[in-house]
């Protein structure tokens, strides 16, 4: 969703000289600009910008190497993606198991080395939660549970630092179609649904502690 990112960087009048930015993954898949997105998150990423690895940036890397996970892939907005790199096959060209190798390299690399969490004096910040008995994501040995993690983590008591994540819309965590963040003993999520027209999603900033900007 480059606009509306690009919107929202505005709107909290981001500087990079003094504000600590931090992203909480799934760039790609589903919006139509995924490529632009990719693009001006490694220059924010250059200026200092920190940004999470989400489990759609997970599936494309896997769905490089295997075609069961480029499958899963494509049900969940790949294919947008490769049509914002201008890429297509199938019918006698590239078939379709090899269409993600055709992403530019240097955008598999950049996104095969974003970490999977980030913590401050305060904070944790992973792009889905954490397994169901961990309080710090250093001691989770599976680290793709960071980017997938749904239920357990709802529903589980954190005792550590407040975590920040997305992943889970916070109108399917209320069961009602508020696209605002959700606050509940030390968890807090932020992913508004943005490309969820029918429940007016939105794109979200939290300027900790919280201070929330929409878009």
């Amino acid at each position: 969703m480059y606009d509306k990112f690009t919107e929202l960087l505005e709107k909290v009048k981001y500087d990079s000289a003094n504000d600590k930015l931090i992203l909480l993954g799934d760039y790609i898949d589903r919006g139509p600009h995924s490529k632009k997105v990719v693009e001006l998150i490694m220059e924010l990423v250059a200026g200092g910008v920190v940004a999470l690895m989400g489990n759609h940036e997970d599936m494309l890397v896997k769905a490089i190497d295997d075609a069961e996970d480029c499958a899963l892939w494509f049900q969940n907005g790949g294919r947008e993606t490769l049509r914002s790199y201008r890429i297509s096959g199938g019918y006698g060209s590239t078939p379709w198991y090899d269409m993600p190798k055709r992403i530019p390299k240097k955008h598999i690399e950049f996104l095969k080395g974003l970490p999977k969490w980030y913590e401050t004096e305060e904070y944790i910040f992973v792009h889905a939660g954490l397994p169901f008995g961990y309080n710090h994501p250093k001691d989770v040995a599976d680290e793709e549970s960071l980017m997938w993690v749904r239920q357990e983590w709802l529903i589980s008591q954190n005792k550590g630092k407040t975590v920040i994540f997305g992943h889970t819309p916070t109108f399917t965590i209320r069961g009602h179609e508020i696209a605002s963040p959700w606050f509940s003993n030390g968890k807090v999520g932020i992913d508004t649904g943005a490309v969820f027209k029918k429940y007016d999603g939105k794109l979200t900033c939290l300027q900790l502690p919280a201070m929330v900007w929409q878009v």
